[in-house]
């Protein structure tokens, strides 16, 4: 599969990897069909090749409609405060 070739060559170059699942709006997540499958295909991966996984699917921003663009996207106002949520969860995690 060329998604883990992928990641075989970035740990072959010591690249450290994380996965990011954003946030999505509560009412569109009911709109993807296979969702629980991809959800356990990002963990299934994520748990195989020891890559972190940062789930933001049921973040507290996905209720809140007014930080949506769209279902699937968020507005300016809603990624500028994802982007601090996910730079102050890597700070804390310390990335090399």
């Amino acid at each position: 599969m060329l998604f883990e070739n992928f990641i075989k060559e970035c740990k072959q170059n010591q690249i450290e990897l994380i996965f990011v699942y954003t946030p999505e709006y509560i009412e569109g997540q009911k709109l993807f069909s296979n969702r629980t499958e991809l959800m356990d295909f990002y963990k299934s991966i994520s748990n195989h090749y020891s890559i972190p996984f940062y789930d933001y699917s049921a973040d507290s921003l996905c209720y809140q409609k007014k930080y949506f663009y769209n279902a699937s996207h968020l507005n300016q106002q809603g990624a500028e405060i994802f982007s601090r949520k996910l730079a102050s969860d890597l700070k804390n995690r310390k990335l090399k």
